[in-house]
């Protein structure tokens, strides 16, 4: 177990580092900016693209330079629009050879995670998908509003959005499922996995009151699950508290 001397020292060495990060995603962006100025066609859409993907980048990267600080809770989230906002960047981390498709209900009750954080889970999500398709194959995003009944481990009784991934990749076993969600466990080989995606992205959605899940079979694919309290007009909770996180 790290010292509280070995904690401060990581997190400051963390927020240099951020810190350092920043400055070149600062150069990404305003090079990315002079191309798509003088570019045209294709050349202007890749340039945009990989100017909001280091704009993104940068608003992560601000959370580490503040040491720690917390955040004020989010304003609500339209769960349809975020997913539409990350699209573009789902599709390209996906890549060409997985088709993706999307299908959100109308009307969905807004959630209390802020738009990066959901895009952030997402993209975790797409880049699993797409390494249990190396030969190519389909994802889907699929949101809607559920109602979760009392008696629920985790998740509070009330309303909630579902925002599901699915892919028709190989699929894990239920010893793989079950580990997971395990911060640093990784079945890719050499330095491809760091096993802090779906670990971090379950942190993001349990620190906003809800759960993330996952349905597989070997051969089957794989649909995670993620369910957020859904809010009303005023950001009010439409779910009781959950259980046990």
């Amino acid at each position: 177990m790290p010292s509280p001397a070995e904690l401060e020292d990581l997190g400051r060495r963390t927020a240099e580092v951020a810190h350092d990060f920043n400055n070149l995603l600062s150069v990404i962006m305003v090079c990315a900016g002079e191309i798509a100025a003088g570019g045209g066609g294709e050349q202007r859409e890749r340039a945009e693209e990989i100017r909001a993907a280091a704009e993104r980048g940068a608003e992560l990267t601000r959370g580490l330079v503040g040491g720690g600080r917390t955040d004020p809770a989010p304003a609500p989230v339209a769960v349809t629009a975020a997913i539409g906002d990350a699209a573009r960047l789902i599709e390209r981390m996906l890549g060409p050879r997985v088709e993706l498709s999307l299908e959100c209900e109308g009307a969905l009750p807004p959630v209390a995670l802020a738009a990066p954080d959901l895009e952030r889970i997402l993209l975790n999500l797409a880049a699993n998908a797409r390494d249990a398709m190396p030969d190519g194959g389909a994802a889907a995003i699929a949101a809607s509003a559920i109602a979760v009944p009392p008696g629920d481990p985790i998740l509070g009784t009330g309303l909630h959005v579902r925002i599901g991934f699915a892919d028709t990749g190989s699929g894990m076993s239920p010893e793989v499922a079950r580990r997971a969600v395990d911060p640093y466990y990784s079945t890719k080989g050499g330095d491809s996995g760091s096993g802090l995606g779906l670990a971090g992205s379950r942190a993001l959605v349990r620190r906003a009151g809800g759960d993330l899940r996952i349905n597989t079979r070997i051969g089957g694919g794989t649909t995670v699950s993620i369910h957020l309290p859904a809010l009303d007009a005023r950001g009010e909770p439409l779910a009781l508290p959950g259980g046990d996180r």
